[in-house]
């Protein structure tokens, strides 16, 4: 990835408060093992998308799996599985030979590509309720990288809808997966596992942010990058850059000194 290279400049936090220069924390890419492709361009307008439910029953099972992450519900599997904090179907689109080429991992150099199996990059984390509640949202991510790709692949007048809400949660799911299974250094705060879970209101300010600069120009690749930022004080992620198919977002949980600088909030539901 192309992207691993470019280093942000110096950012500090105060509170949780993030300033146009934030901490920068782990940053971590998966590369294609492929070409760049050309420049590709998104059209949005507003519409109302459905968003996915979780898959739990309404009768908890009054059990709390030690190693699951989200068992303060008391609503866990007896059984852990394993959970991608990558989604496997964003795996399959960057493995050859059953190998990703990844960097940015807690374990390894700085800015040192690995190639990893594919099933090492998933951990103990959730037990099978918890897990298969969040399955809608890995295909949701898979169907948006989809849908992002064939905008530059053949491009034409076409809407193709998504849950802002759903793509935030994924977000989240694939930021707690790193953090809890230590492949980054930084935590989330408690509340974000009741935000993924849809158990809390997000609060004022936090979510989703989509750059307006029409300066910069987006390139596709077939790859993707996250990036951290953190309070170094006290290792808490407050917000993280995405770059998924080489569009950037922005995923802020915590209230921004100048909001308008991260790009437009609550741009969702959206048609693409």
């Amino acid at each position: 990835m192309r992207a691993i290279a470019t280093e942000l400049g110096p950012r500090q936090w105060a509170g949780d408060r993030l300033s146009q220069a934030a901490a920068c924390g782990a940053r971590l890419g998966l590369d294609s093992r492929g070409p760049q492709a050309r420049t590709w361009f998104l059209f949005a307008k507003n519409s109302k998308a459905e968003g996915i439910v979780n898959k739990q029953t309404a009768q908890p099972t009054n059990y709390c799996h030690p190693r699951c992450y989200a068992n303060a519900d008391a609503n866990c599997s007896t059984k852990i599985s394993k959970e991608h904090f990558i989604s496997a179907s964003l795996l399959r689109r960057l493995e050859l030979n059953n190998t990703a080429k990844i960097a940015g991992l807690a374990w390894q150099e700085p800015e040192t590509f690995n190639l990893v199996p594919v099933k090492g990059l998933a951990s103990n984390v959730l037990c099978e309720r918890h897990n298969s509640a969040l399955s809608g949202l890995d295909s949701l991510i898979d169907n948006f990288a989809t849908a992002i790709r064939s905008f530059d692949r053949a491009p034409k007048s076409r809407h193709v809808k998504f849950s802002g809400t759903d793509i935030e949660r994924w977000m989240l799911k694939c930021l707690l997966g790193l953090s809890v299974s230590k492949n980054i250094s930084s935590q989330l705060k408690p509340e974000c596992v009741d935000l993924l879970f849809q158990k809390a209101c997000w609060p004022d300010r936090w979510g989703l942010h989509v750059s307006t600069n029409a300066s910069t120009p987006i390139y596709h690749t077939d790859s993707l990058l996250i990036q951290t930022r953190i309070d170094e004080a006290r290792s808490l992620i407050l917000a993280a850059d995405f770059l998924i198919q080489g569009m950037p977002f922005t995923l802020i949980m915590g209230e921004p000194d100048n909001p308008v600088s991260f790009g437009v909030m609550e741009a969702w539901p959206n048609h693409f």
